[in-house]
């Protein structure tokens, strides 16, 4: 689930599939009728807006602190995995940690 309101909308998602199965969608989602014409909103559109205007800062600024906690704990003596310099496809930081028994 990606949340098309970069964080700031409280929910969203994209719907993939057959046709069938993604007007099932559209009708559960919202009005018996109207499905996937008008989407589900949820009331949240100045939300989605904001989000969508925000996200790329947003991403941005997680990037960036995800290099610099890569590169601090590299420095402090940890295995991290990206490394602070290697290209990065998403947030995710591994940190390996040794523990002494």
């Amino acid at each position: 689930m990606k949340n098309l309101g970069g964080g700031i909308a409280q929910s969203g998602a994209y719907i993939a599939g057959n046709k069938e199965l993604i007007e099932l969608c559209a009708e559960r989602l919202t009005s018996p009728g109207i499905g996937k014409e008008i989407g589900p909103s949820l009331n949240q559109n100045t939300s989605l807006i904001k989000g969508l205007f925000f996200a790329p800062s947003v991403v941005k600024s997680s990037l960036k602190t995800m290099i610099f906690a890569s590169r601090m704990l590299e420095k402090l003596g940890y295995n991290v995995e990206p490394k602070f310099d290697e290209k990065r496809a998403d947030i995710v930081q591994t940190v390996h940690f040794r523990f002494r028994r």
